[in-house]
């Protein structure tokens, strides 16, 4: 319960000496706007290729940094 809770999932109230547990609905995700230099994607590979980039920008600093 402490979980829910916390994670906002949930709230507890005292009813009578007793603990009630109330199911509260998820919270939205925040709206995502691009920045100048991040594009959304627009279609469902796009997150995955960003991702990608990002890896082979990372390994080919560390290749240069070896030499």
């Amino acid at each position: 319960v402490a979980a829910l809770v916390q994670a906002g999932l949930a709230e507890t109230t005292l009813h009578r000496h007793q603990t009630v547990v109330c199911a509260l609905p998820p919270r939205r995700a925040p709206i995502v706007t691009p920045t100048e230099h991040e594009e959304l994607p627009d279609n469902p590979y796009a997150e995955h290729d960003l991702a990608m980039a990002d890896i082979d920008r990372l390994l080919a600093r560390s290749d240069a940094s070896r030499k």
